[in-house]
């Protein structure tokens, strides 16, 4: 008699990219925070870079944490012993209907197919997931250094967060 075993390893990278679009938040504002005229043309590219970053890394979590939940089921988290085997097998087959999807409608049908209360709009994820939708006019300049103010709004939420791993 031959046992074959196999063995899945993956890990998660939502709590990194919170973490580090926290950490880019908080030097943005740091920058923001400087007398306007002793602000260099080098610090600005530096706090589009920081800001986009952020916004980068935020958006990498909403988008990956649905993903990780619609791949491999509520609680992959936890490792195998977490998964929510039933709610997995549900949404498998769904996965490319889903996905093709924005990603707060991705949330919102995941939300609605597992039976879970639909998410409060006014949490953070939801204001990121309107916030960063598509324009055709692109971000106009608002403040000196050409932040839009929803962008000013999220930075500040973003440098809000905890940088420890075990508050994500």
């Amino acid at each position: 008699m031959t046992l074959i075993a196999t063995a899945e390893t993956r890990t998660s990278l939502t709590s990194q990219f919170l973490m580090g679009a926290a950490t880019q938040a908080r030097e943005s504002l740091r920058i923001e925070s400087m007398e306007s005229a002793s602000i260099s043309e080098a610090q600005i590219v530096t706090h589009h870079a920081l800001v986009l970053g952020a916004i980068m890394q935020a958006t990498a979590a909403l988008e990956g944490e649905i993903w990780e939940v619609m791949a491999h089921g509520p609680g992959h988290h936890l490792g195998s012993n977490g998964v929510d085997v039933a709610a997995r097998d549900l949404l498998r087959p769904l996965v490319d209907v889903i996905d093709a999807q924005n990603v707060l409608e991705r949330y919102r049908l995941v939300l609605h197919l597992l039976h879970k209360p639909p998410m409060d709009e006014g949490l953070p994820p939801a204001r990121l997931g309107r916030t960063f939708r598509p324009t055709t006019g692109g971000v106009r300049a608002r403040r000196p250094w050409g932040l839009h103010p929803r962008a000013t709004i999220l930075v500040s939420a973003l440098a809000s967060l905890s940088t420890s791993a075990d508050e994500l």
